[in-house]
């Protein structure tokens, strides 16, 4: 005669269960899309606001991918390198992304441009200006906080409240710094720094997991009906 297995105790089928159902719940899609692409670029205007020139992307916005370090050769309107670098920390309940456009020494290095005094330098990244693309997202962000920065003078650090313009699925954003009616050149302003944070999202089940829910408790029921049987 065959021998048959002996049922697994109650508790040690519990144990299984919730084991298997650790097993499949996966992490929700967050974070930004690896590889994606996104525009960003630096303006400079007059005192009023009604000039504007691009300082950093000279002919337009750049096109960045997220999650590499790009140096654009002779994109500065005075034909400087412009470095973009664009990166992703995960911690244990938020997520920040976080993108810094930089050249050697300084995006203007005139104090005019057609003959207008620059006074204000303007980062966009994404639709800012209604006409970019932003960093895409695998899933809208929620509790999202913006901060950012300018480095001049050669390692001085002003703070920036950045305007939001995200929506959806993508961050954009516009942060600037303005030198009242004074040429924003002898600053030397060479670095902007815009961060991202928002909460991860909370784990989700994958859908084969309601399989093995409906698979675990009916193993508990048969447990339970064969101890009824052999009492």
């Amino acid at each position: 005669m065959a021998n048959l297995a002996r049922p697994l105790p109650l508790a040690a089928s519990i144990a299984v269960l919730l084991t298997s159902l650790t097993s499949v719940a996966t992490p929700a899609m967050a974070g930004a899309v690896p590889g994606s692409t996104f525009d960003i670029d630096i303006t400079g205007y007059n005192s009023a606001g009604t000039t504007g020139y691009y300082v950093a992307g000279a002919t337009g916005p750049l096109q960045a991918t997220f999650g590499s370090t790009q140096v654009f050769t002779g994109a500065g309107i005075d034909g400087q390198n412009i470095t973009v670098s664009s990166s992703e920390s995960v911690g244990a309940t938020t997520t920040t992304d976080t993108v810094i456009i930089s050249t050697p020494t300084n995006f203007l290095t005139v104090n005019k441009i057609d003959g207008t005094t620059i006074s204000d330098l303007q980062l966009d990244l994404g639709d800012a200006n209604a006409d970019g693309v932003g960093i895409s997202l695998n899933s809208a962000p929620t509790s999202l906080t913006e901060s950012g920065y300018l480095l001049y003078n050669g390692g001085t650090t002003f703070t920036l409240a950045p305007g939001d313009d995200s929506s959806g699925t993508t961050l954009a954003a516009v942060e600037g710094v303005s030198y009242g009616s004074s040429a924003i050149s002898s600053l030397k302003v060479n670095e902007f720094e815009l961060s991202f944070t928002y909460a991860n999202p909370t784990p989700v089940p994958e859908p084969s997991s309601l399989a093995v829910l409906g698979a675990g408790f009916l193993g508990l029921l048969t447990v339970a009906q064969r101890r009824r049987l052999t009492r």
